[in-house]
C-alpha cells in the first residue's frame, strides 16, 4: 500500500513541471510589456530598460523560464510583486485560508445535500420524490455561479438584511459564498448518486439481502451505498478542486480577500508574477486533491488494493524465477 501512495505522490511532479512551463510560457508571450506600463506613458526608452533590468525582463526565455523554476521549486520562492512589491508566497499564504474555508465548506454542504438527494430518488426511481430531485439537480447545473451568487446578495442582503453582501469580517460573511458555491457541486452530486444507486440496486446481491429480510435501510445503506461511493468520490473530488478554481467568480462576487480576488486583480494590472504563483498554487492544491481521491479509492474499494498488491506479488515472483532461472 505504501508504494500505491509514493507512486501517486511521485505522480505529482511532472503535473506540477508542466502546469509551471505552460502558465510561464503563455504569460512570457501575453502582448505588452510590464516595464512600460508600470512607469506610464511617459516613461523614457532608458527608464523603460532599466526597469526590465531590475525586474529581471532583459534576459531570454530559457534564462527566465529555468530561474523561476529554481526559485520555485527549490525555494518556495514566487517572486515579488510588480504593483506593490511584496512577497507573493507571503500574500498566497494569508489568502488562502479564505480560500479554502469556502471550497471545504461549499463542497461539505455539496455532499451532505447531494448524496441524500441522488440516493432518495434513484430508491423512489420515476415517483414524485424522484422527479423533484433531478429537476433541482437540473436547476442546479443550469444556473449560473455569478448569476445565483448576484441574486443571492439582492435577496438577502439587499432586500431582507439577515447577511452581509461583503467581505468575511465575521463567519456570517461565508454564508452566502459558500451556499452559492455549493449549488453547482449539490447538482453534480445527486446525479451522479442517483444513477450509481440506480446500478448497483438491481444488482444479484441486492436482491438476495431483501430476501433474507434485512430492513431497506440496511439494504441500501450498508450492501448498495459501499458499492456505489467511487464514481461519488470521482465527482466530489473534481468538484472540490473546481471549487478553488471557482474560488475566482465567487470572492470578487463577494468581495473577499482570497487567491482569486488576488489573481484577478493581478491579471488587471498585468502582474504577472503574481497571476504564475496564484495559477501553479492552485495547481498544486487541485493536483493534491486528486491525490487524496485517489487514496479514499484504495480505501474504500478493497478491489483496487488487492490488485495492486496482486500485481507487487506477480513482479516479485518473476524475478524469482529469473534469479533462479
Amino acid at each position: 500500500m505504501g508504494r500505491y501512495i509514493l507512486k501517486r505522490i511521485l505522480w505529482l511532479i511532472p503535473v506540477i513541471l508542466g502546469v509551471c512551463i505552460f502558465i510561464f510560457t503563455i504569460m512570457y508571450f501575453v502582448p505588452g510589456d510590464p516595464a512600460a506600463l508600470l512607469l506610464g506613458p511617459g516613461a523614457t526608452a532608458g527608464e523603460i530598460a532599466v526597469k526590465r533590468k531590475e525586474l529581471g525582463l532583459d534576459h531570454s526565455f530559457i534564462i527566465r523560464l529555468l530561474d523561476y523554476m529554481k526559485r520555485v521549486f527549490l525555494h518556495f520562492d514566487f517572486g515579488r510583486s510588480y504593483t506593490t512589491g511584496n512577497v507573493i508566497t507571503a500574500e498566497l499564504i494569508q489568502r488562502f485560508p479564505k480560500t479554502a474555508v469556502i471550497g471545504f465548506v461549499s463542497m461539505f454542504l455539496a455532499i451532505i445535500t447531494g448524496v441524500p438527494l441522488g440516493i432518495n430518488a434513484a430508491v423512489k426511481q420515476n415517483g414524485l420524490a424522484d422527479r423533484i430531485c433531478m429537476m433541482l439537480a437540473l436547476v442546479g447545473i443550469s444556473v449560473p455561479v455569478f448569476w445565483l451568487a448576484m441574486m443571492m446578495v439582492i435577496v438577502f442582503s439587499l432586500n431582507l438584511r439577515w447577511l452581509p453582501s461583503s467581505g468575511v469580517a465575521s463567519w456570517t460573511g461565508y454564508i452566502l459564498p459558500c451556499v452559492a458555491s455549493s449549488f453547482g457541486g449539490m447538482a453534480g452530486l445527486a446525479r451522479q448518486s442517483r444513477s450509481s444507486m440506480l446500478e448497483v440496486i438491481r444488482s444479484d446481491y441486492i436482491t438476495t439481502a431483501r430476501a433474507k429480510g434485512l430492513s431497506e435501510r440496511d439494504v441500501i445503506y450498508r450492501h448498495a451505498l459501499p458499492n456505489a461511493l467511487i464514481p461519488i468520490i470521482t465527482i466530489a473530488g473534481n468538484k472540490l478542486a473546481l471549487v478553488f478554481g471557482g474560488s475566482v467568480v465567487i470572492e470578487n462576487v463577494f468581495s473577499i480577500p482570497g487567491i482569486g480576488t488576488y489573481m484577478v486583480n493581478a491579471v488587471n494590472n498585468r502582474d504577472y508574477p503574481v497571476v504564475q504563483g496564484s495559477v501553479l498554487f492552485l495547481a498544486v492544491i487541485f493536483a493534491a486533491v486528486m491525490v487524496l481521491v485517489d487514496l479514499v479509492y484504495a480505501y474504500v474499494d478493497p478491489r483496487i488494493k488487492a490488485r495492486y498488491i496482486g500485481s507487487q506479488k506477480q513482479k516479485t515472483k518473476k524475478r524469482g524465477e529469473r534469479s533462479h532461472g
